[in-house]
């Protein structure tokens, strides 16, 4: 005997607590994305493409396309330590992790 699949609905109201966990960390994230930006200048603010705060605020990584970005993100991002300390909630000393991947392609 086969079992009736779950509708979408019930396969939501199943799984609610986990939806509403990754909603938040999907909210949370963008609003320490949009946080970090609006510290940079415009130029390197248009090339972050990521960012994460781990380690219980004690480590920060930002996702860049570009060795040459990461190089001139992490010279601006020590020239403003302070700041971005206080306005992503970090620990002082927090540890600064740029990585660098390739962009995505467009061809299929």
């Amino acid at each position: 005997m086969t079992k009736k699949p779950l509708s979408i609905g019930e396969l939501l109201a199943k799984e609610r607590g986990r939806l509403k966990s990754l909603q938040a960390g999907a909210k949370e994230a963008e609003s320490t994305l949009y946080a970090l930006k609006s510290l940079l200048t415009e130029d390197l603010a248009a090339t972050v493409q990521g960012v994460a705060i781990r380690e219980e605020g004690r480590k920060l990584e930002v996702l860049v396309y570009s060795t040459q970005v990461a190089t001139r993100l992490r010279f601006a991002l020590s020239e403003i330590q302070p700041s971005v300390e206080s306005a992503l909630k970090l620990k002082p000393g927090f540890k600064l992790t740029v990585q660098v991947r390739a962009r995505p392609s467009s061809a299929p």
